[in-house]
């Protein structure tokens, strides 16, 4: 009786390990199918992130040709040939507009503050303005130290909290350089803005030709007179006429670049590009 009893032993043991067996082989399945809907939900968000990246980019409200130029116009300030500065951005390959030298970040500044004011009269604007427009134009986080500077060759003092621009001191005179400009193209996407300008620069020269009866102005790619590229001439009170688009093909050009925060942009970067 007792064998017959014992025999029922191996079965039950071959049972458990069944059992055990088909309990490991169903949590395995269970832990698969879990790990499958995992993989499954991070491919679905990772296709959500991107249309969802893609929207936003998509969203972007595109800035009308009057802001673009608005943008421009509020940077494009040395060009006049009796500022300080004068030409500064010519004068660069590629640079943060946090690292300016401190009179240009000035210079732009004040130029966007005065931009109605009759420059034959005197008039002074407060430090806090300047501030504040300085910060307007390059982000929150621009840095200055006050100082003395000129504007069309006239002073521009700083004292105690103000900035005065005297009219009534001497100004300058002769001939000067001249920078010729056109902003060719813009391209706006993820936040940021690249404005491309083609420049050259106009000098007088004598006349290649010896003559006594006209003045001559020579056209060069580089601010520092360099890259000859043609020259113009004109006699008997003629207005000197120079079409930068005669030469597009031949210039550098310069990119300036803003970058977006919330709805507003900031004049960021300069960089040159070789023609």
């Amino acid at each position: 009786m007792e064998k017959k009893k014992n025999g029922w032993v191996p079965f039950i043991i071959i049972l458990c390990v069944l059992i055990i067996l088909g309990c490991i082989y169903i949590i395995y399945k269970q832990r698969e199918e879990i790990n499958r809907q995992k993989e499954e939900e991070g491919k679905t968000q990772n296709i959500e992130n991107v249309e969802e990246k893609k929207e936003e980019e998509e969203s972007e409200v595109a800035l009308t040709e009057e802001q673009v130029n608005a943008l421009y116009e509020q940077i494009k300030v040395f060009d006049h040939p009796f500022d300080d500065e004068f030409g500064y951005y010519y004068q660069v390959n590629d640079i943060k507009t946090k690292d300016f030298p401190n009179k240009v970040k000035l210079v732009l500044t004040y130029k966007n503050l005065i931009k109605n004011e009759d420059l034959t009269k005197s008039f002074s604007r407060t430090k806090q303005e300047v501030t504040n427009k300085m910060k307007e134009i390059f982000g929150p986080n621009i840095a200055y130290q006050d100082e003395n500077f000129l504007i069309h060759c006239h002073p521009v003092s700083f004292d105690i909290d103000t900035y005065t621009y005297n009219a009534q001191a001497p100004g300058c005179g002769g001939d000067a350089q001249s920078i010729d400009t056109k902003l060719v193209s813009h391209k706006q996407e993820n936040g940021t803005l690249i404005l491309q300008e083609k420049y050259m620069a106009v000098n007088r020269i004598d006349d290649p030709e010896g003559r006594l009866d006209r003045q001559c102005f020579g056209i060069y790619k580089d601010f520092d007179d360099t890259n000859y590229l043609s020259y113009v001439c004109t006699s008997g009170g003629e207005e000197l006429n120079i079409d930068i688009n005669e030469y597009l093909d031949q210039l550098n050009t310069m990119e300036y670049i803003f970058v977006k925060d919330s709805d507003h942009y900031y004049f960021d970067q300069i960089r040159k590009i070789k023609g």
